[in-house]
């Protein structure tokens, strides 16, 4: 929790996708992530924020697309790790990406679609962190 820009607390709650190291083979990987109670009204939100995390074998490109409840969110082309660091017992990478969500696309439970061009490796990850005004539920 922190200052709100008005002077408010803000709580800032984090849900996770409900699996965990799901293929990318060329089909889009679907998961649920459930806030803990109900979604902020979208002029309490503060930030939002999808953190995805990508694991595939050395050489391969990040190249992601990703959907949050149906609208395209423009992924960032900057990541959390290097893809050059290769981890030697795996010849693989590890890499995540943390991308800004419209406060009026969040909801209690909502649906991500990670998928990708390039066949190999796995979508590791995903992560919804919202900060809202305390007082500002739905």
């Amino acid at each position: 929790p922190g200052a709100a820009g008005r002077g408010g607390v803000v709580r800032q709650t984090t849900a996770y996708g409900h699996r965990i190291v799901q293929p990318l083979n060329g089909e889009p990987v679907g998961l649920r992530v459930n806030l803990d109670g109900p979604a902020p009204e979208p002029e309490a939100v503060r930030f939002a924020e999808l953190r995805v995390g990508v694991g595939r074998p050395a050489g391969m490109p990040f190249d992601v697309q990703v959907r949050f409840n149906g609208e395209a969110l423009d992924v960032p082309t900057d990541r959390a790790g290097d893809e050059a660091e290769i981890h030697a017992a795996e010849d693989a990478w590890l890499s995540s990406v943390r991308i800004p969500v419209p406060a009026a696309l969040i909801r209690a439970r909502s649906e991500v679609v990670v998928a990708s061009p390039t066949r190999g490796g796995n979508v590791s990850r995903v992560t919804l962190t919202v900060g809202a005004d305390a007082a500002g539920g739905r």
